[in-house]
């Protein structure tokens, strides 16, 4: 009977869905700086990028120090995330395109086997010349030929509804190829709904890791995600509407309990995979009893609720309590808020927690929420690792209700390999009051500090930073629409030991260079024509080489393992980055 009431009221509200607001609940503070910008408007003052950056395939400039991946639901598509993904590019973010998986390549939806090297299970569509970019989109609604579709149709083979231990494995490969094309470290994963379970089943299972053995997450940000599994069964009529098999893996994975058992969800909470335990219908059984997809049945389970959570990644849980007014039970629908909170299975975790009220499916479009919810790192720890003399974007942006700090503070690493001269620069301040710190991470000393009220941009002088490693703490105090307007900072460097007309710099990204470290094979891009000379760390010239327009590779496997500094010259002027030879 309870489910025949939930599934009424779904109905009712799928019908009437449209006459709700979509409200975010925040912590409340008074307005600054920027008031009465709107999301379209154009501010000529702030041209910053090539509109060349924005283009799929072409000069993509990175302006973040990890790229993101985005990873959709089990009514989802890469087009989840349509409504951000045109306010992103719009605001200057570079998009990479579509990362497709069909999760179900051999079309049997009984038999599921991801152990062996045969197995036709996972299928990656990722080209092997994906771009750098800002962010990408995850999509696993896809079929057997690469036919990618949106949310609104499924396809044959079950892809997007999946075992979600199969997206687990699919996210490792994503991350692997996001890894090479971008040159960076580590990656930002930003999931709705059950993307957030395949997201926890790459971090919680090492053995999707990549091949050193790292994970190489820095932030997981679940917006609506079954943390604690979800009990909803739609009705015929709401699969019909929505293609939802009841039958399927990602159904099995994605329950609390079983309804004619009551025994706890397998995947979730553990236990012995078979039909007795895992009965959930007088009428059907699941298509499969294979939780770990290992071409066997009858395995115990370890719960993915059950396995350690890496204590070194930033969380973040977007909750939206929109059924309360007309169920009194705390939802959207879909989850419970106890359920989309993973601080109720791991309270240790360093985690923030956003509310928001809109139906479940409706959550990604929330513009305002998904940057709130890539908020970056509040403690050193967690700190997003960055180059110097590479200018990166940030955000300040109102905290969640139980942060610890209602102050945004934004924390990047960085490391000198020599002693040198330093100097921040940071512009387009976005709030009123802001500042920054530069700490030594051996001792916790402050090497520099500045704050200021009321100013566009601030920089610091020059001051001296002997071989090691340290902390830059951006600090600001949010508001309502601090978020619509990134900073930008750069951290320039020039060591004691490099010639002084070396380093001149151009705070743009007409210069890009990855892999970084790199083996063998160094690619460069520029807008322009340049002239390229490649010195190591003593100043003494090394390479020299005239590139023109575009992407220029080149080989540097015979240079000993040590940094180099790329000076590229052109009739705008000198820009260097600097590089580690594996």
């Amino acid at each position: 009977m309870n489910k025949f009431i939930l599934f009424l009221t779904v109905i009712f509200f799928i019908t009437c869905s449209h006459s709700f607001d979509q409200t975010l609940i925040v912590y409340p503070t008074k307005t600054h700086k920027g008031a009465g910008i709107t999301i379209n408007q154009n501010n000529t003052e702030k041209v910053r990028y090539t509109p060349t950056a924005i283009v799929h395939g072409s000069y993509n400039s990175m302006h973040l120090p990890y790229p993101i991946i985005f990873i959709h639901g089990l009514i989802g598509s890469a087009e989840s995330w349509t409504n951000f993904r045109n306010f992103a590019v719009q605001e200057g973010w570079s998009y990479g395109g579509k990362l497709t998986f069909c999760l179900n390549e051999d079309y049997d939806n009984n038999t599921e086997d991801i152990t062996s090297s045969n197995s036709k299970e996972i299928k990656s569509f990722i080209p092997s010349n994906l771009p750098p970019a800002d962010f990408y989109c995850i999509t696993f609604n896809t079929d057997t030929d690469g036919t990618t579709y949106s949310s609104d149709t499924a396809t044959k083979t079950l892809s997007s509804s999946a075992a979600i231990i199969k997206g687990g494995k699919a996210i490792g490969m994503a991350i692997n190829a996001v890894l090479k094309a971008t040159g960076k470290k580590k990656v930002i994963l930003f999931c709705h709904s059950m993307g957030g379970l395949n997201a926890r089943a790459y971090i919680q299972y090492p053995e999707f890791w990549q091949a050193d053995g790292q994970h190489h997450i820095a932030k997981l940000t679940t917006s609506g995600t079954p943390h604690g599994g979800s009990n909803v069964w739609g009705g015929p009529i709401l699969d019909y509407e929505e293609e939802v098999d009841e039958q399927s893996d990602a159904v099995r994975d994605t329950r609390t309990t079983y309804s004619n058992s009551g025994a706890p969800g397998v995947f979730l909470f553990g236990g012995i995979e078979n039909a007795t335990v895992m009965n959930d219908s007088h009428f059907f059984n699941f298509h499969s009893f294979d939780v770990n997809c290992n071409g066997k049945i009858g395995d115990t389970i370890v719960g993915l609720n059950q396995r350690p959570m890496p204590a070194d990644i930033d969380y973040t849980c977007i909750v939206s309590h929109y059924n309360v007014d007309i169920t009194d039970s705390c939802g959207d629908y879909l989850v419970l808020c106890q359920n989309a909170n993973i601080k109720n299975f791991y309270p240790s975790l360093i985690s923030e927690t956003f509310m928001v009220d809109t139906f479940h499916d409706y959550m990604p479009s929330l513009i305002q929420a998904d940057y709130l919810g890539l908020d970056e790192p509040d403690v050193p720890g967690l700190s997003y690792k960055v180059d110097t003399n590479i200018v990166y974007n940030g955000y300040i942006t109102i905290q969640a209700p139980d942060a610890r700090y209602k102050r945004d503070f934004d924390n990047y690493s960085f490391t000198v390999d020599q002693q040198g001269m330093a100097n921040v620069h940071i512009g387009f301040i976005p709030v009123d009051t802001f500042g920054f710190a530069v700490t030594d991470l051996s001792n916790g000393s402050i090497i520099f500090a500045d704050s200021t009220i009321g100013d566009t941009s601030l920089t610091s002088p020059s001051f001296f930073l002997p071989p090691g490693n340290y902390n830059l703490k951006i600090w600001g105090d949010p508001n309502d629409i601090s978020w619509k307007s990134s900073y930008d900072f750069i951290i320039k460097f020039k060591p004691n030991g490099i010639q002084t007309n070396l380093i001149t710099y151009n705070d743009d990204n007409s210069l890009n260079i990855f892999p970084n470290p790199v083996n063998n094979i160094l690619t460069i891009k520029t807008f322009q024509r340049s002239n390229i000379n490649i010195y190591n760390i003593q100043g003494q010239l090394m390479k020299t080489i005239a590139v023109k327009e575009g992407k220029t590779t080149l080989t540097v496997c015979e240079l000993p393992s040590g940094i180099y500094y790329v000076r590229s010259e052109t009739a705008n002027g000198v820009t260097v980055r600097k590089f580690i030879k594996d």
